[in-house]
């Protein structure tokens, strides 16, 4: 459904994407991860039609991009990092208005998207809350029920329960062949929906891999909290990387699962454990080694 192809744009200062070629296929929700500057924003902006490759090119259901945006809006659902709108309109209004433009007639399918997450259309969107925006947002991107969906940042903004039902949202594209393509800076996030990751780094995809192997590979760190500091300092001569140890409590590193290591802590009267978050540096120096930026 989408290739690249050698696709590169190029800002100056090593700013933008180089020498892109990869593919997605239908039914398939692809993650894009990189920090900040990374390039993501830039790629949807390619497959959009809205910038010029220097080189290469990207395609949409066969049809090169650059050539044919003018027929882009009718196939593609996009979902900026920070929607704008129109505030004079109703939540109600916008949907029709986006379907007005992608000359469709229903906007059931928005209607629906908006009733999941729990959005009244009925209010002016100048009165909307952040969290309210984004999931105006998503239907927006869903209302004409498009072959490809991306999404710039779509948890960003939403508590739990609204991420939980853009993950069941995803899933049902999905099912229905829709191609997906999911930008973030969270791998937690990611790794819920999407079927293969591909890592952008400084503007070039230095990994593209499936989400069962990254998680298998993925290292992790866990605070464990023992009944005493007796028990968490026998705990340190185990063969299990330590961290740091704090009173009763040690912190772990461990690559994959933290399943195989049950048995060694059946030992111990182990209060509990807590997974600690993991900025993206992390994930990245991990497989990459030193610094990132951008």
């Amino acid at each position: 459904m989408i290739r690249f192809r050698n696709l590169t744009k190029s800002y100056g200062t090593g700013r933008g994407v180089f020498d892109l070629s990869f593919e997605i296929t239908d039914g398939e929700v692809f993650g894009l991860l990189g920090p900040e500057n990374s390039g993501k924003t830039t790629i949807f902006s390619l497959l959009l039609g809205f910038s010029t490759p220097g080189n290469g090119w990207c395609s949409v259901d066969g049809r090169n991009c650059h050539d044919h945006a003018k027929d882009l809006p009718c196939q593609i659902g996009y979902l900026p990092e920070q929607p704008e709108f129109p505030t004079a309109m109703t939540g109600l209004q916008y949907l029709r208005f986006q379907t007005a433009v992608r000359e469709r007639k229903s906007i059931e399918k928005g209607i629906r998207t908006a009733q999941r997450l729990g959005l009244n259309l009925e209010e002016k969107i100048a009165k909307l809350s952040p969290m309210d925006k984004k999931k105006l947002g998503i239907a927006g991107a869903l209302v004409h029920d498009p072959r490809v969906v991306l999404l710039d940042e779509p948890t960003r903004d939403l508590d739990q329960a609204a991420r939980h039902c853009l993950a069941e949202l995803i899933r049902e594209e999905k099912e229905k062949g829709k191609s997906v393509v999911w930008a973030s800076r969270e791998f937690e996030e990611m790794e819920r929906c999407c079927d293969r990751i591909g890592m952008l780094r400084r503007g070039n995809l230095v990994n593209i891999d499936d989400v069962a192997a990254l998680r298998r590979q993925k290292r992790q760190s866990y605070i464990l909290t023992f009944s005493s500091e007796q028990e968490a300092v026998g705990f340190l001569k185990e063969n299990v990387e330590v961290q740091g140890v704090c009173g009763s409590q040690v912190t772990v590193a461990v690559t994959g699962e933290l399943t195989p290591f049950l048995p060694v802590f059946e030992k111990y009267h182990l209060m509990g454990w807590e997974k600690v978050h993991q900025p993206i540096e992390v994930l990245f120096i991990h497989y990459y080694g030193g610094e990132i930026r951008g």
